[in-house]
């Protein structure tokens, strides 16, 4: 696949956090990575490994430190003023919490106006109209609009937080743990519906999660992080019999299933992980690796191709199933 096939490319893309003279924080670190038009992609790993400054970095929230972000084959750091606009329109974010997103003040018809009236300074009659087409599109009626956050579940902030980030039709969607903050059933709704708009316009998602079975049952592909970096990238589905870096077997392995073997005892990593302040070189997981050695002590492991979509950053050549 040529590059220019790619809606988004990261190329070694860092970000470090500097502490003030107490040394920098590395939180993601030397990431590449790509998400094709119409394409579902997951990044999972445990909290704390990068999943959610890599989302900020590709809004231009934040900076990078070195690297370079693509989208649509153009670098996004040099974007400003109604290129950077423009950019935001077509990119949009799911946030973890969707209470954190509405101003308590301001009713859910004018949050929901505000796209076709900053970005398209649409008429309010006509705003209001494609309003309450946004809120059907989600399964919501028109007299949410009369409404304040504070009357609504946390179930029906986020679909009017998804009506609202679809509204302008995005080329990418970021969902940032946008499940995590409510409840079984709900979050089955919300993986529905985002299912069903996605069916509808074909926008490429990137779906930013710690559930390895959402991510496996609703991606095409899938990137794991561990410490900052992506150790492996795989296809969605077969993730379970596919998996082969042992940070993600671990991670398999950790998951209660109720469909697996009752006496299977669930593997527990033993050591800590390196701290995020100045990493030290070589493999991040090298230390609680059952396969590691002085090599992956000394030096980082580069992703490679193993099979069809599936990378690996593992020295070691044949690594069990």
């Amino acid at each position: 696949m040529s590059k220019s096939d790619n809606l988004l490319r990261l190329e070694h893309v860092s970000k470090n956090f500097d502490l003030k003279g107490r040394g920098e924080v590395n939180a993601v670190r030397d990431v590449s990575l790509t998400v094709k038009s119409g394409e579902i992609v997951g990044i999972v790993g445990e909290s704390g490994c990068g999943k959610s400054t890599l989302a900020r970095l590709i809004t231009c929230i934040e900076p990078v430190t070195c690297g370079q972000i693509f989208f649509d084959v153009r670098e996004i750091s040099s974007f400003r003023g109604k290129e950077l606009r423009a950019y935001r329109k077509q990119v949009q974010m799911i946030f973890q919490d969707p209470s954190n997103v509405f101003s308590p003040r301001m009713k859910i018809g004018t949050f929901l106006m505000e796209p076709w009236r900053n970005f398209e300074h649409t008429s309010r009659p006509e705003a209001m109209r494609l309003a309450v087409e946004a809120l059907k599109n989600v399964n919501l009626d028109e007299d949410y609009l009369k409404k304040y956050p504070h009357q609504l579940s946390g179930g029906e902030l986020q679909r009017i937080s998804i009506a609202r980030a679809v509204a302008l039709h995005p080329k990418l969607l970021i969902c940032d743990e946008a499940t995590s903050a409510l409840d079984v059933s709900t979050q089955s709704q919300i993986i529905n519906l985002l299912k069903d708009n996605h069916k509808k316009s074909e926008y490429s998602i990137l779906m930013i999660s710690h559930d390895l079975a959402l991510a496996e049952n609703f991606c095409d592909r899938i990137a794991v992080m561990y410490l900052g970096s992506i150790v492996e990238i795989l296809p969605g589905r077969g993730l379970r019999k596919n998996a082969r870096h042992p940070y993600t077997k671990a991670l398999l392995d950790s998951v209660f299933s109720v469909h697996g073997d009752p006496e299977k005892k669930i593997r527990i990593l033993t050591g800590e992980p390196p701290s995020p302040v100045n990493v030290p070189a070589g493999c991040a997981f090298c230390g609680r690796c059952p396969y590691g050695d002085s090599k992956c002590e000394r030096e980082t492991p580069q992703l490679k191709n193993i099979d069809f979509q599936h990378q690996v950053a593992c020295h070691k050549e044949e690594l069990p199933r």
